[in-house]
């Protein structure tokens, strides 16, 4: 499913118009219409404002995995992992960190032993 497919079918799902969406992320309804139609791809600001609004994943918002919530393949036993984040950007750290923290406030069953921040 494309991403624009995936946009439509969870704003139907949670009773909104494009225009309530819009409202919600602070966009119009034409934008709303653009993404959902493929013809503009939005920033990475408003991906995560939609998977947050909706409850999903990103990788599912981008047709990666067919799991809402994004936990397919993944082992729930790893504490942590080293990432290697050489080459990237101050700001594209940044949004992984973020990324990292709404998953794990989204998933509060991690103990405060296990948040651990990689860096």
């Amino acid at each position: 499913m494309r991403f624009g497919e995936r946009i439509r079918s969870l704003r139907i799902e949670h009773g909104l118009t494009q225009d309530k969406l819009g409202k919600k992320l602070n966009l119009s309804k034409s934008n709303i219409s653009k993404y959902e139609s493929d013809k503009v791809e939005p920033s990475l600001e408003i991906v995560k404002g939609l998977a947050i609004l909706f409850g999903v994943s990103i990788d599912y918002l981008l047709g990666v995995s067919d799991d809402k919530n994004g936990l397919t393949g993944i082992n729930n036993n790893i504490k942590s992992e080293k990432i290697d984040i050489s080459g990237l950007s101050s700001e594209n750290i940044q949004n992984i960190k973020e990324y990292i923290g709404l998953i794990k406030s989204k998933y509060s069953n991690i103990k405060p032993s296990d948040k651990k921040t990689t860096e």
